[in-house]
């Protein structure tokens, strides 16, 4: 709350423009402090807040107190400063919440930076976790147009190929396996040695 109210005052005093950098450094900051609190110690001072309206002062009606909850903190700096490293904080930060909120971020990040490979391998690498391979190859071709020679990117087909294979093979889909055998054949990675 601290840093809201001196946020709030930089930005009347002209130290800081509403939707300057450095109020997106700022938010990063308090999205930070507030990842180093214990999970339920966090809950329990968001719903403290949610209950009491926060601190002695009385919070105006329909006040945001947004500042205490990092995801809303991370999504502000990021629709201000549209930096990889800012999402990557972020998605740190999610991937220790869960594994669909890492997602959801992940989205988020390759849909405002499209140019961005690391989210479509987060992605990408999700999908595979849940047999998902359709979609881990989806995301795979998006990220070859980014750049086809990434060391993972290259390692990526072959092996999501070879799992759909054998998932169909399990599934005794002959014919959709025998799809996937030709299109691992006509890859460069199986010509080697």
């Amino acid at each position: 709350e601290l840093w809201e109210e001196f946020r709030q005052q930089a930005v009347r005093e002209g130290w800081f423009r509403a939707n300057g950098l450095e109020v997106a450094t700022l938010y990063l900051h308090m999205a930070e402090v507030l990842g180093q609190l214990p999970g339920e110690l966090l809950k329990e001072f968001q719903r403290a807040h949610r209950s009491s309206g926060g601190s002695s002062r009385k919070p105006e009606a329909g006040e945001d107190r947004y500042f205490l909850f990092p995801e809303k903190l991370y999504a502000r700096a990021s629709a201000i400063d549209s930096h990889p490293d800012a999402f990557s904080q972020w998605m740190r930060w999610a991937a220790r919440q869960s594994v669909s909120q890492a997602e959801n971020v992940a989205r988020e990040w390759h849909r405002i930076l499209p140019d961005d490979i690391k989210p479509l391998l987060y992605l990408m690498e999700q999908a595979e976790k849940r047999n998902a391979f359709p979609t881990a190859l989806s995301y795979l071709e998006k990220a070859e147009r980014i750049d086809a020679v990434h060391s993972v990117v290259r390692a990526a087909r072959l092996r999501l190929l070879a799992a759909g294979a054998m998932r169909h093979l399990q599934q005794k889909k002959l014919h959709l396996a025998a799809e996937k055998l030709t299109m691992m054949a006509a890859l460069p990675q199986s010509q080697q040695g």
